[in-house]
């Protein structure tokens, strides 16, 4: 009777374990088939379940020992779980007392015969049937970054979701990863968007080169999980790890939750404002960041070998799009993905370019080079990362088409490339290529064609596109060595979206409180007919200042609203555009003169700075493009000789036009170097004020006074100026000419007795401008050796490396020489200059000395004790730094230290000073070095003292050298003419006149 009722009881037990065991279940795959769904149940759930009494009870046992059941739970609690389900929970005795048959040696393998010790009574092929719903895989990241070997019976963590693409030679599917399975996230491997996600993406290969396909790709993204700086994987798509599965093998993939690029513009709305159209494009601008980390991949410290990488496979489908934070269309995250095409091969210098054998990427997107058509088929052919770029600019090209005409736009694009293949190279379509980009060796016409359209077409708000097209047009050069490289495409590709963010590009139309036109007659007011031949000119400001009044006479106010989105009509005059080749883009339509057939259509709106000025100089259409080239101006003897007419200058509404005023404006940045245009315009006698009522009629206004009570106008600085060239050939002591003064001997005196240190940075961005460097150098050390008698000091940014000598010439040597590489810490370095020179201000000279670690008698002193004036510090960098924290990279914190120390010592501002002397025209780096300078307090407010000035590297050496220390150098208002050259300035400034109507000039 006892014996039934433990049976009974047992049988209980087991009952509602199955029920347990049903209603928790998880459901995985068994990966020999991956659509095959398999239950399974984790160890935590067993262990939340067999508590000692359910124990007791399914052994039938009351008197059950405490001990032994907790045994049960630490080392057998699957193998009894089995037990329990297959009924032979009688066998758990003889079981427990054997290690080899303990829950850690699960699953067993198909023994012929059983394990030792394995129970007779227990059916071994039953059990061994019944344990994989107990042993699941857990997905541990070290695990499948290793590449993991799966039996093929293992039950694995997941969940197929969806599959998402079915062709070739693997599927993709979304897949969800069990929570209590998923230990993913390990921070020695970097992780994806969303860090904690538990859908992920499965790259299934199934055909016979499935082995050499995933092989090659799980090879390239081992390389670039293996990236020195993680922040560059954002635009990768991140590589989880990977395992063989049966005949199956298998890469875990970041998931991206918005589909790839294809699906992103067929599902998504194009942006229409200005500020959601720049959002866009600078966030696909990020994968040509990932590009260039693909192209040229600095692997881990002790590992000297740098890899070139070739996607191969560049287009839309493989751009994958995840959510950003702000959740709107475009905030969004692009990704590179899919690198089964890639290769990566060794190479020895950085810029380096090795030649590597095609692997067939996508036709469609294929550059030109590596076309197989006729004779080509079946050849082999050489690339380069070149390839890649063209792909890019295939994809940048259908964005452009999806911006202005929405997804049936782009799909007509493929239309029109299509029809002309199809009737111009029938032997292409036969080939494959019936919807790409090129005739075999060129651009197809459709494509310049199609650009031209949309620079036509382009919504009013749109102040970016001629840009992107321009810089569209070099990636898709025939030539490969013509194109950009991938980190040059990404510095151009900064800037044109740093410019727009600045407001530097006008848009098509803007609303704006204009125009303000100089001593026009009534006759002359343009209610109707039109503006011709006006040139524009981007206005730089001053940094603070709120965007002054181009002076005029008069002012004729237009406040209506400009309101229509109408696009224009494309004109039908063929011409070229500027800056692109004459072969590919002849038939480019002419830009549009906007003809102002209504006094509505003049441009409006907050226009800081856009000044139009004399029109008779801008008859040629090259000026009207936007994109103002360094030699398109003419000279100042030319101007004169033109007929005047009246100047128009667009203006903001908020702004006075009285006082003397100096413009500067900025032309186009072309090859890293920057053309000056000087509009010099001063108070002409005020005429009537002519205004535009609401019916459209004209009236007469009286002007303001020409000084509104209480202001007072300041009269501007004069600045000597001395060029980099002329410091370089500067002899101290050297004849003046009668009458004349030598700036530099004038101001040396305050640079006596201070510290003169240079902070190099010899980051790999320093590169391309080390020669400037050099040579800048050169030129201060040549002044600074006067002044500074315990020698000059060197500090290199990223290696900290530190030099001392008495003359330039035996630092020089060292400075040209220096390996470069990296990125630096420039918080770090600064932080160590005023850590090693900061603290001696006022410790006596042969103290200092000894505390460097230098003679203790100076070669140039007398002996007697003297306490340094103060320290200057000269920065040499492109503000290309290793991300810290904060905007500026953490910079501000030595300042702030540095600060402090001078407030507590009751020193002055003058004692320390950091010159950051800028090289190069990144727009990150600018931005960064514009904030230490004029904006610091934007990111730390506490620091009350300004001990930072910033000069670009061909300015005026006199501020370089005064700017940090003294505030009349530090001035806004300076103003440096210097010719194209940049290898003379003028000290005198000329006004160029004509019937009394002043212009603007170019030296």
């Amino acid at each position: 009777m006892e014996r039934a009722s433990h049976v009974a009881l047992a049988a209980r037990a087991r009952a509602e374990f199955e029920l347990y065991i049903d209603q928790n279940l998880t459901i995985g795959t068994n990966g020999s088939s991956t659509d095959a769904e398999r239950p399974f149940t984790t160890v935590d759930q067993l262990k939340a379940y067999w508590d000692p009494n359910r124990i007791r009870d399914a052994l039938g046992d009351d008197s059950y020992p405490s001990n032994d059941c907790s045994w049960i739970q630490d080392h057998y609690i699957r193998v009894f779980s089995i037990l329990v389900l297959l009924g032979h929970y009688v066998f758990i005795e003889e079981i427990v007392r054997c290690d080899n048959l303990a829950d850690q040696h699960l699953p067993f393998r198909p023994h012929h015969p059983p394990p030792h010790n394995w129970p007779l009574g227990v059916d071994f092929a039953l059990f061994y049937e019944a344990q994989w719903r107990f042993c699941v895989q857990d997905f541990n990241r070290q695990l499948l970054m290793k590449g993991a070997q799966f039996e093929e019976d293992k039950i694995l963590p997941y969940r197929i979701h969806k599959c998402l693409n079915d062709g070739g030679s693997a599927r993709t599917y979304w897949i969800k990863v069990a929570r209590e399975c998923n230990h993913l996230l390990d921070e020695r491997y970097p992780s994806g968007t969303v860090a904690d996600a538990d859908d992920y993406v499965l790259k299934t290969y199934y055909t016979e080169d499935a082995s050499t396909y995933y092989s090659n790709e799980v090879r390239a993204f081992t390389h670039l999980m293996r990236m020195r700086d993680r922040k560059y994987l954002r635009n990768m798509v991140i590589f989880y790890g990977s395992w063989r599965h049966g005949k199956s093998y298998n890469i875990l993939l970041e998931y991206a939750n918005q589909g790839n690029l294809e699906a992103y513009w067929k599902r998504t709305r194009p942006p229409t404002s200005g500020k959601d159209i720049l959002q866009f494009w600078s966030r696909l601008f990020d994968t040509v960041e990932a590009l260039q980390r693909i192209h040229e991949l600095q692997q881990h410290e002790g590992e000297p070998l740098i890899l070139q990488g070739i996607h191969q496979d560049i287009k839309a489908a493989n751009i994958l799009v995840a959510s950003g934070r702000d959740q709107n269309d475009y905030d969004v995250v692009f990704k590179i993905a899919d690198l089964g095409l890639s290769h990566f091969k060794a190479k020895v210098q950085p810029g380096e370019t090795v030649g590597a054998k095609d692997t067939f990427g996508t036709p469609m997107y294929s550059a030109p080079e590596c076309c197989r058509w006729g004779s080509l088929q079946q050849s082999d052919i050489i690339v380069t990362p070149f390839i890649d770029i063209w792909s890019l600019g295939c994809v940048f090209s259908e964005a452009v088409a999806w911006v202005v005409l929405g997804e049936h736009g782009r799909e007509d694009y493929a239309g029109l490339r299509t029809e002309e293949i199809n009737q111009n190279y029938s032997d292409l379509a036969a080939a494959g290529y019936g919807d790409c980009f090129h005739n075999g060796t060129d651009a197809l016409s459709a494509v310049n064609q199609m650009h031209a359209r949309l620079l036509d077409e382009r919504r009013v708000s749109d102040g970016i596109i001629e840009h992107v097209i321009n810089l569209i047009d070099n990636m898709m050069e025939t030539k490969p060595q013509s194109r950009y490289t991938a980190e040059q495409l990404l510095k151009n590709a900064q800037r044109i979206t740093a410019k727009a963010r600045d407001g530097k590009y006008h848009k098509a139309f803007q609303k704006i409180n204009g125009p303000v036109v100089e001593k026009p007659t009534p006759s002359q007011v343009p209610v109707h007919g039109s503006v011709h031949g006006v040139r524009i000119a981007h206005q730089r400001q001053p940094r603070g200042a709120a965007s002054p009044l181009s002076q005029s006479s008069t002012a004729m106010s237009i406040n209506s609203p400009h309101t229509t989105s109408r696009r224009q009509t494309p004109p039908q005059t063929p011409t070229q555009y500027p800056g692109r080749s004459a072969k590919r883009l002849g038939h480019y339509p002419k830009p549009s003169q906007d003809s102002v057939d209504n006094i509505d259509n003049l441009p409006r709106g907050p226009m800081a700075g856009l000044h139009i000025l004399d029109s008779s100089l801008a008859n040629d259409h090259t000026l009207m493009s936007g994109a103002l080239k360094r030699n398109s101006l003419p000279s100042s003897s030319q101007i004169a000789q033109r007929p005047t007419q009246p100047r128009v200058n667009f203006v903001p509404e908020s702004v006075d036009a009285t006082g003397l005023r100096i413009q500067e404006d900025s032309e186009g940045e072309v090859d890293g170097y920057e053309n000056k245009l000087f509009a010099v315009t001063t108070a002409m006698p005020r005429q009537p004020e002519y205004i535009q009522g609401p019916d459209r009629s004209v009236s007469l206004r009286e002007p303001p006074p020409a000084v509104p009570p209480g202001r007072i106008v300041k009269p501007l600085r004069k600045y000597p100026i001395v060029s980099v060239e002329t410091a370089l050939n500067w002899r101290r002591g050297a004849i003046q000419p009668k009458g004349s003064s030598d700036p530099i001997e004038s101001n040396l005196e305050k640079l006596q007795g201070r510290d003169h240190v240079f902070l190099i940075d010899d980051s790999e961005s320093m590169r391309p401008k080390w020669q400037s460097v050099v040579r800048l150098f050169r030129a201060l050390a040549g002044i600074v050796k006067h002044a500074d008698t315990d020698g000059l000091d060197v500090v290199f940014a990223k290696s900290l490396e530190r030099r001392h000598g008495n003359k330039r010439r035996e630092l020089t040597p060292g400075i040209a020489s220096k390996r470069l590489g990296g990125n630096c810490n420039m918080k770090e370095a600064l932080q160590y200059v005023f850590e090693q020179f900061g603290g001696l201000l006022e410790a006596p000279q042969e103290k200092r000395r000894s505390m460097l670690g230098l003679s203790i008698r100076s070669p140039t002193t007398s002996g007697q004790s003297q306490t340094k004036r103060g320290l200057s510090v000269y920065v040499f960098t492109d503000g290309v730094w290793q991300e810290g924290p904060g905007v500026v990279c953490g910079v501000e914190e030595p300042i702030r230290h540095m600060v402090t120390k001078l407030r507590k010592n009751q020193l002055l501002d003058c004692k320390v000073g950091v010159q950051f002397i800028r090289f190069g025209n990144d727009p990150v780096g600018e931005e960064r070095l514009d904030i230490l300078d004029s904006r610091l307090q934007e990111v730390a407010p506490d620091i009350d003292m300004d001990i930072v000035d910033t000069t670009k590297y061909d300015d005026n050496v006199l501020k370089m050298l005064l700017g940090a220390i003294d505030r009349y150098w530090d001035g806004e208002d300076q103003m440096l003419v210097r010719s194209n050259s940049h290898r003379s300035v003028t000290q005198q400034n000329t006004l160029v006149q004509s019937n009394g109507h002043q212009i603007g000039f170019q030296v």
